[in-house]
């Protein structure tokens, strides 16, 4: 019998932190609700931490199984099969979206006489070998660069408030356009990008070394993420303002940007931008890896193979999925929440709990 890779309590929690901040740190989320996007990404929050609980029912009733297997015991082979498929092929549709965003952002602001294509092509090497070296590898690693990414994460509200840059006002007034611009922001947009992304993990679940610590780490890991990135978009506004925030591509670079101490500490997007290529390595790296253990699960081939199939899928993909920036987004923000997200995150999931409940209740008969 084949060692099943382990990871621990701490190295999940930290996996599952820097892939729900990664891209959605840098890039503004919910700010359709202008001066109270903090306030729909709380309630995404609250919707993501319930949408979890259906994860982790379908994971209790079979503990020992990684998603694709469990697809195929639950639904029958070829369904269950067909439907882990199309899994694999959202796992990597997304990984090459948030991989578009990271080159993005390099080209645009620290890298601009490099092409994009050269960009992704570095980092998507480094995740193919992070893929290869396994979980327990990126648990680790996690780990790790979870402390440096809280580290700069907190050191940019000190600089904000110590430059004198947040602006109470622009906070208000609270629900200027009552609920209903935050409640269709945060359903689907927020619930669904970064919280209800959290499905990929389903993947590694059963690599826990503590089975019954599952709800508890990722409930946690939601709620510390979604205070955070709460946190962050309303200093943002606070600094930029609703209207600028609302049309910014990169909002937290923007007010990095505006912080200047004394003449001597300035020049800040650098934070930004390290916060970005630890969040996104994390986030297209999980995306990724699910994509090549799935796809292995189903194919049963050298897991090499499936590496360089699946690495050269996402990079390409990441290059063609839009012509530009603003495209990119349109279709990011508005089209995969609605028509990826929601059937993925919580259709299928929610589908397959009920057909667990009926199944257990004949079984007890």
């Amino acid at each position: 019998m084949t060692h099943k890779p382990k990871i621990t309590s701490s190295q999940l929690f930290s996996l599952m932190v820097l892939f729900e901040l990664g891209s959605a740190i840098v890039i503004g989320v919910g700010t359709k609700a202008k001066q109270d996007a903090w306030l729909a990404i709380l309630l995404g929050m609250v919707g993501g931490s319930f949408l979890f609980l259906s994860y982790h029912y379908i994971y209790k009733n079979y503990p020992e199984l990684s998603f694709s297997i469990l697809l195929q015991r639950s639904l029958g082979k070829i369904p269950g099969k067909a439907l882990a498929l199309l899994y694999i092929f959202y796992f990597m549709y997304i990984a090459a979206r948030v991989l578009r965003d990271f080159g993005e952002l390099l080209v645009t602001t620290a890298l601009p006489e490099t092409p994009i294509a050269a960009a992704n092509l570095f980092i998507m090497l480094v995740v193919a070998y992070g893929s290869y070296l396994g979980i327990e590898v990126l648990g680790r690693s996690g780990e790790i660069f979870f402390v440096v990414f809280m580290f700069l994460g907190f050191l940019f509200p000190l600089l904000a408030f110590a430059a004198g840059l947040p602006k109470g006002e622009n906070l208000l007034p609270i629900l200027e356009q009552g609920w209903k611009p935050v409640l269709t922001t945060a359903f689907p947009v927020t619930l669904t990008f970064p919280f209800g992304e959290t499905v990929v993990f389903m993947m590694f679940f059963s690599n826990l070394g503590s089975p019954g610590k599952v709800l508890k780490v990722g409930e946690a890991a939601i709620m510390l993420s979604g205070l955070i990135l709460s946190s962050i978009i309303a200093l943002n506004i606070s600094i930029l303002g609703p209207t600028i925030i609302e049309n910014a591509t990169f909002p937290l670079l923007k007010s990095l940007g505006k912080v200047s101490i004394g003449n001597f500490i300035q020049r800040l997007d650098s934070i930004a931008i390290t916060l970005l290529i630890v969040g996104g390595f994390f986030k297209i790296a999980v995306f990724t890896f699910a994509a090549i253990c799935g796809m292995q699960d189903i194919l049963n081939i050298k897991k090499r193979f499936i590496i360089i199939f699946v690495g050269i899928t996402v990079f390409v993909a990441s290059l063609n999925i839009a012509s530009n920036v603003p495209e990119h987004l349109e279709i990011g923000l508005k089209l995969v929440p609605i028509y990826l997200h929601l059937p993925f995150q919580i259709g299928i999931p929610l589908i397959l709990c009920i057909i667990i409940m009926i199944r257990n209740r004949f079984a007890k008969k």
